[in-house]
């Protein structure tokens, strides 16, 4: 089983139908998605449900900790997660298991994430993958 990206299926609304659909077509482990309906779909069909959030700004922390508030996802994914002292914030404010994606390059930066708090990384830098998967 896997985790979907909602957001990223071309040709499906990222809405609670489309939630509906998946997992009932491919019974995944957890949906990701940016979308409220989505996260509190996913939580209804017991479905992991992975909140990401982009934290550029202030607002933008203030608006994400509200949308929190009202979805209880199991996971938030914070973007960028380079940002390391915005996941020890968000992981305070939330006490919600932190993923941390974007800018994550290096091994230093992996380590730097989850010495801020962060429970897992998520990265499309295959050679990180292939360093964490010897250990």
């Amino acid at each position: 089983k896997g985790v979907l990206h909602v957001d990223l299926i071309h040709g499906l609304q990222s809405d609670g139908h489309a939630t509906e659909y998946l997992c009932q077509e491919f019974r995944p482990y957890g949906l990701l998605s940016t979308k409220a309906s989505v996260i509190m779909k996913a939580k209804q069909k017991g479905v992991v449900a992975i909140q990401r959030i982009f934290l550029i700004d202030s607002s933008a922390m203030e608006k994400s900790c509200n949308l929190l508030d009202k979805t209880k996802p199991d996971y938030i994914e914070v973007l960028p997660g380079a940002l390391t002292d915005v996941i020890a914030e968000v992981k305070e404010r939330t006490g919600v298991p932190i993923l941390a994606g974007g800018f994550i390059r290096t091994v230093e930066d992996v380590e730097r994430a989850l010495n801020a708090g962060a429970t897992a990384i998520t990265t499309s830098k295959r050679e990180l993958w292939k360093h964490y998967q010897k250990k």
